[in-house]
C-alpha cells in the first residue's frame, strides 16, 4: 500500500516538534504559493488575449479577479490545514 508522502511529511514535522500553527502555516504557505503564481499567470495571460481581441477589460476587473483567486484557495485550504494540525503524528506516522 502506498502513503500519503504529504501526510508523512506533516506527521514527520508534528513528531520533530513543530507546533500546530507551524503546520497550518506550512500547508497554507504552500497553497499561497501556487495559487499566487496561477492568478498572476492567469490575469496576464488573459490580459495579452483579450488586448489582442479589443476587449480589455477594465484594471480593477482583472485585479479583483487576481485577488479572489488567490483568496478562494487560502479560505478552502484552512480547514484541512487545521484538520492535519490537530491529527496524532505516531498515528499518522503508522498509517500505511
Amino acid at each position: 500500500m502506498m502513503r500519503c508522502q504529504r501526510r508523512a511529511d506533516l506527521g514527520g514535522r508534528r513528531g520533530l516538534g513543530a507546533t500546530r500553527m507551524t503546520i497550518i502555516a506550512l500547508v497554507v504557505l504552500r497553497t499561497a504559493y501556487a495559487a499566487l503564481i496561477g492568478a498572476v499567470l492567469g490575469v496576464v495571460m488573459g490580459g495579452i488575449i483579450t488586448g489582442r481581441m479589443d476587449a480589455l477589460p477594465p484594471v480593477d476587473f482583472m485585479i479583483g479577479v487576481g485577488i479572489l483567486s488567490v483568496i478562494a484557495p487560502l479560505v478552502s485550504t484552512l480547514p484541512p490545514a487545521v484538520y492535519a494540525a490537530h491529527r496524532d503524528p505516531v498515528g499518522v506516522l503508522r498509517t500505511p
